[in-house]
């Protein structure tokens, strides 16, 4: 029983060699996991970040275009006939749907990492777009003008 107890200087060496080895591999797999981490951390920033740029960029061209003031939609003033009206918005002014469409289609791609808030307010944005251009499709002027005043 006094000999098990006792250890020579190989068998500390070696219990040495296996404490260091351990203490290597789990420094290893510690420095594996944060970078891995920090890799996915770092991706889904810049997916967060392209996302918010394109709904940044897509409702600011919403902004500009969607002005009454502006072509396509000013010229609802020179027409005095509903139907010559209807087939020049279903020409002209329907292609401006696509506008919300887009920042729409946006929102449902990046709706699983963006927060509610966001996206709640991005939808509502692109709504109130087809509803903006929805309005020009009855051709009266007057509601026009009390609905973007």
């Amino acid at each position: 029983m006094a000999q098990i107890s006792k250890m020579n200087s190989e068998q500390v060496l070696t219990s040495i060699n296996i404490l260091l080895t351990s203490a290597t591999f789990l420094v290893g797999y510690l420095t594996y996991r944060f970078y891995k981490k920090k890799d996915y951390e770092d991706k889904i920033f810049n997916m967060k970040f392209e996302t918010y740029s394109k709904l940044n960029e897509l409702c600011f061209n919403a902004f500009n275009k969607l002005n009454p003031n502006n072509s396509p939609l000013v010229e609802i003033y020179d027409y005095k006939d509903k139907d010559k009206w209807t087939k020049y918005y279903e020409k002209e002014v329907m292609k401006m749907d696509e506008i919300a469409l887009e920042i729409e289609r946006v929102i449902m791609k990046s709706s699983f990492y963006l927060p509610s808030e966001t996206l709640n307010a991005a939808l509502e944005f692109s709504q109130y777009c087809i509803k903006y251009i929805t309005q020009y499709a009855h051709f009266d002027t007057e509601l026009n003008l009390r609905f973007n005043t």
